[in-house]
């Protein structure tokens, strides 16, 4: 579709006060396997990662469901 962007993020997940939550801002990755390497490594000291990829046309403000690459861990709720 023209005018479509991807983009691929990480989110981090941490255990506080016996709640699973959001830990930092997402972190964006160069592609689908730099994401997936990134939450694997990130799961070793984290209680749960979650490798996304998002499309959409910005211009528009469209913006397709996120689609989970890759999850570790126990996650979050998350949009």
């Amino acid at each position: 579709m023209p005018g479509t962007t991807e983009s691929f993020e990480v989110l981090v997940f941490d255990v506080n006060e016996g709640e699973v939550s959001q830990s930092r801002e997402p972190i964006m990755a160069e592609s689908a396997d730099a994401a997936r390497q990134l939450a694997g490594r990130l799961a070793e000291t984290h209680a749960g990662t979650i490798a996304l990829s998002r499309r959409g046309r910005v211009a528009i403000g469209e913006c397709e469901p996120s689609v989970v690459l890759e999850q570790h861990g126990r996650i979050g709720d998350f949009d």
